[in-house]
C-alpha cells in the first residue's frame, strides 16, 4: 500500500495526491512494472515532507506539485526530469539545496519563489527560458550559475534576492525581463551581454550595492527606472547605439561618474538623471537640448 493515489496514462503513471504523514519519502521508480513519469497538480502540496527522492523515470513536475511544503529541506531530482511546472516548489521555505537535472528545458513561473533557505543554484545548458518570478524572494540565495544557452530571464526572476552578490550573465542571453534583479541589495557588479537590446523597466532598480555596470554596444533602450536608486553606482557607460533612456532611469543614483550621452540618443525621459551627475553631451544633439531644459550639469562636446 502506497501513501499516495495514482492513475495510469499512456506514458506511464501519474501521482495524484499524497496521503502520508511526512518525513522522508522515496518514491518508487515503477509500480507493477509501469514507470512513474509525472507528479500531478498539487500532489504533495502542504504536506509535512522533509526529504523527497523522486523516481528515476520522472519527466514532469506539474503545477504547484510541492507548494507550501514548509518542512522540505532536501530534494533529489532525477536526470530524466525535463519540466518543472508553475509554482512547483513555491514557499518551500526550508529547502536548502537542489541540483537541477541536465536535461531540464522548462522552469515555470515562480517555480522556486520564496524558497528562503536556498543558497545556490546552477541552471543547465538545456534551459532556454527562465520563468517569471522563478527565484523571486529567495532571500538567502548567494550564488547563481547561468549556463550558456539561456536566452530569456523572465519578469521578476530574481526579484528581491537580497543576498545575491555576483552573477555572470551568459553571452547567449537575448532578453532581461522587467524587475528581474530589482532589490538585489548585495549585487555589486555586472556585465550585460552583447545580444541584449533593451534593459527592462526597473531591471536593476534599488540594487543598493551595485557599483559597476558594463553595457554592450548594440543596446538601444534603457527603460524606465532601470537603474533607479542604485545609490553607490559609479561606473556606467551609455553605448553609442542607445536611442532612448526612459523616465527615472538613473534617478536617485547620485554617485555616477561623468557620463557621455551619445549622439544617437533621440529621447530622454523625465528626471532620468540625478541633478548632481555631470553629463557630457554633443553640441546640437537631442541630449544637449534635454540637459539645457532640465537644468542638469553638463559640458558640451563640439561637433566634428
Amino acid at each position: 500500500m502506497y501513501p499516495f493515489t495514482y492513475h495510469q496514462e499512456e506514458q506511464g503513471l501519474v501521482i495524484d495526491s499524497y496521503q502520508g504523514s511526512g518525513g522522508a519519502l522515496r518514491l518508487p521508480d515503477e509500480i507493477d512494472g509501469v514507470p512513474i513519469y509525472k507528479i500531478g497538480d498539487r500532489a504533495f502540496a502542504n504536506s509535512a515532507l522533509e526529504h523527497a527522492a523522486l523516481p528515476k523515470h520522472l519527466k514532469i513536475l506539474s503545477y504547484q506539485a510541492f507548494m507550501d511544503c514548509e518542512m522540505l529541506h532536501t530534494l533529489t531530482l532525477p536526470e530524466s526530469l525535463v519540466s518543472i511546472g508553475v509554482g512547483a516548489f513555491w514557499r518551500c521555505a526550508a529547502l536548502r539545496e537542489v541540483a537541477l537535472p541536465p536535461r531540464l528545458h522548462t522552469l515555470g513561473t515562480r517555480a522556486f519563489c520564496e524558497c528562503r533557505s536556498l543558497r545556490q543554484i546552477a541552471l543547465p545548458s538545456t534551459l532556454r527560458h527562465l520563468g517569471n518570478g522563478a527565484f523571486m524572494e529567495c532571500s538567502s540565495l548567494v550564488r547563481v550559475e547561468l549556463a550558456e544557452g539561456l536566452e530569456y530571464i523572465g519578469v521578476n526572476a530574481f526579484f528581491r534576492c537580497e543576498s545575491l552578490r555576483d552573477i555572470q550573465l551568459p553571452e547567449s542571453l537575448r532578453m532581461l525581463g522587467e524587475l528581474s534583479f530589482y532589490e538585489c541589495f548585495a549585487l555589486e557588479q555586472l556585465r550585460v551581454p552583447s545580444k541584449i537590446r533593451s534593459i527592462g523597466e526597473g531591471t536593476f532598480g534599488r540594487c543598493y550595492a551595485l557599483r559597476r555596470v558594463e553595457l554592450p554596444e548594440g543596446l538601444r533602450v534603457i527603460q524606465d527606472s532601470a537603474f533607479r536608486a542604485c545609490r553607490v553606482l559609479e561606473q556606467l557607460n551609455i553605448p553609442e547605439s542607445v536611442e532612448e533612456i526612459g523616465n527615472f532611469a538613473c534617478k536617485a543614483s547620485p554617485n555616477l561618474r561623468p557620463l557621455t550621452l551619445p549622439q544617437s540618443l533621440g529621447r530622454i525621459g523625465e528626471r532620468a538623471f540625478e541633478s548632481g551627475v555631470q553629463l557630457r553631451v554633443y553640441a546640437g544633439s537631442a541630449a544637449a537640448a534635454y540637459v539645457a531644459e532640465s537644468g542638469l550639469q553638463y559640458s558640451l562636446i563640439p561637433q566634428a
